[in-house]
């Protein structure tokens, strides 16, 4: 998994340098292609953890849900930052800092302990 790390982070640092639009699809393409290797495996734990808790189905509606609200959010920021005239790249920058205080703010209220996760009995074959 680290060679996935560091190959999204080169790629990542390669979109800095790239000045042709062809060039800028193909490296977003692979930073969509190496952040998929990251995300789906997430989803499929927060679908499981939702499936023992409340139920698959309502875990996967509060997620999207939640998704849709801060892509929304940001999307909102962008577009008042470009209203305001500010740097395009300042913006960006500011939005990724907004993340990942976001991020740092919810690790912090997550438990130290958590509770175990009921057990699901195991289905015998009939």
């Amino acid at each position: 998994m680290n060679w996935l790390k560091r190959a999204l982070r080169t790629v990542l640092k390669f979109l800095y340098r790239v000045e042709v639009p062809f060039g800028a699809k193909g490296v977003l393409f692979l930073i969509g292609l190496l952040g998929g290797v990251f995300v789906v495996p997430i989803n499929a734990a927060l679908q499981d953890l939702g499936h023992r808790t409340i139920g698959t189905g309502a875990a996967v509606v509060v997620q999207n849900f939640f998704e849709n609200l801060a892509c929304w959010r940001v999307r909102g920021l962008y577009t008042l930052s470009v209203a305001l005239c500010a740097d395009p790249v300042l913006s960006i920058y500011v939005l990724g800092l907004l993340v990942m205080v976001a991020t740092a703010v919810v690790v912090w209220q997550l438990p130290r302990d958590p509770e175990p996760l009921p057990e699901q009995p195991l289905k015998a074959d009939a």
